[in-house]
């Protein structure tokens, strides 16, 4: 009932979403708040569409499945995401187990619906949130593609532009693996994977290697590296929510040029 009532007055949440991040008095709890509102630009992007050229920065799509219509697995009921720590029923939820639900097991899990992102366990390298996009056939006897998405949400705005393509290495085969998943068992038979990087508001991505690198890990699964950045962002992103980054990034470089005054005083 509640989220019929919000639905209606606040359709995806975004008044209520940016209002909580505008009104987040840390930079971590920004950052927090921040994760919580990507997914639902990320269902803008991947769910219920043709993916948009800007998220290739206008190239050609780097694989034919991006030509297809996109839905996001396990789209369907209030319930958008999960954690490592929340229980699905009576039991918390392994990313091997999450992506297993959606690939193999029509998004259940022990009979119970599994949401469409999944917040793993905090690890020094690897994803922010897992997802899996199905590419729909454009004929009754063309198969769909069921692609693993992990994305990495927390690149610093200070990296230095050397370390640029190791910060973006995170979301290779041998730094998931580390979650407890072996990632060739759920890249068959199309062997590719997604890697997202939402670098805004930091400028590293344009230091960035432009094509995606073939995998060491099972020499047979192929990254696809896509980046959302300050060129394409505006375009790929609610309005609201980038208008409310700009203005928490202009507050926070207010505040480092108050701090540093101060401290030559």
């Amino acid at each position: 009932a509640a989220d019929n009532f919000f639905q209606k007055t606040d359709p995806g949440y975004f008044q209520h979403q940016s209002d909580r991040l505008a009104t987040s008095p840390t930079a971590s709890s920004r950052g927090f708040e921040w994760e919580s509102v990507v997914p639902t630009n990320l269902e803008g992007i991947f769910h219920g569409r043709i993916v948009s050229n800007a998220l290739f920065n206008g190239n050609e799509p780097p694989h034919e499945m991006f030509r297809r219509r996109a839905e996001i697995i396990g789209c369907k009921g209030a319930m958008q995401t999960t954690t490592h720590a929340d229980k699905i029923g009576d039991e918390t939820m392994t990313m091997d187990q999450f992506l297993d639900s959606h690939i193999n097991k029509d998004s259940e899990f022990n009979g119970f619906p599994v949401p469409p992102f999944y917040f793993p366990y905090a690890q020094w390298s690897g994803p922010d949130i897992a997802f899996v996009v199905r590419f729909i056939g454009n004929t009754p006897d063309e198969e769909d593609i069921k692609c693993v998405v992990f994305a990495q949400l927390k690149l610093r705005g200070d990296i230095d532009s050397s370390d640029a393509e190791d910060a973006r290495k995170s979301v290779q085969p041998k730094k998931i693996n580390n979650h407890g998943i072996k990632l060739s068992e759920y890249c068959k038979p199309h062997k590719h994977y997604i890697s997202l990087v939402l670098a805004y508001p930091a400028e590293i991505a344009q230091y960035f290697s432009s094509k995606p690198p073939l995998m060491g890990h099972g020499k047979d699964i192929t990254e696809i590296a896509l980046t959302i950045d300050t060129n394409n962002i505006r375009q790929l992103f609610a309005k609201e929510y980038v208008d409310e980054l700009e203005l928490l990034k202009r507050f926070g470089e207010e505040m480092e040029h108050d701090l540093e005054i101060a401290r030559k005083r």
